[in-house]
């Protein structure tokens, strides 16, 4: 290995740094505009299922499905099934890239609840967790196809880094 070759970073731990990155950027986006680290603690285990809500709706109302009832919360606490299962795949992609352990808990466990199989997120929040922990650039590929994570980055780029 000469000078040259040890002053180039690999591409793949960029990547991963700018995926890191995107998740701190989100995750305080996420915390500001729903104050979820301050009073998560103290309210009931749906409080993140709401916030999660909220923020999708608010930050990237385009991932939602339209739903002919707007009113999806029915109560303060309470969160129309309905919707919840309707967009299941980004708010679970979402949840669990901000808070991959309150996701596996908080999330899926109403969709499971109602007798429904293993949901198509489960696969793309897999795929997440993976190329977060062990890195490659076939894993990428495979993070890119989601559209939930192309329209984050998206986001991200247009926000955080331009």
């Amino acid at each position: 290995m000469g000078a040259e070759s040890s002053c180039k970073l690999r591409k793949d731990v960029i990547i991963k740094a700018v995926i890191r990155d995107m998740r701190k950027y989100f995750k305080q986006q996420f915390n500001a505009k729903t104050s979820y680290i301050i009073k998560g603690k103290s309210k009931k285990e749906s409080f993140f299922r709401e916030c999660l809500i909220t923020y999708v709706e608010d930050s990237f109302p385009e991932l939602l499905s339209p739903s002919k009832d707007t009113d999806f919360l029915l109560s303060e606490f309470e969160i129309n099934d309905q919707f919840w299962l309707e967009n299941c795949d980004p708010l679970l992609f979402i949840g669990s890239f901000l808070y991959p352990k309150h996701s596996v808990r908080l999330l899926w466990e109403p969709y499971l609840a109602a007798g429904l199989t293993r949901p198509q997120a489960a696969e793309l929040v897999e795929v997440l967790h993976s190329t977060m922990k062990d890195f490659n650039l076939e894993k990428l590929r495979k993070l890119t196809s989601i559209d939930t994570f192309n329209r984050l980055f998206t986001s991200y780029h247009r926000e955080a880094v331009l």
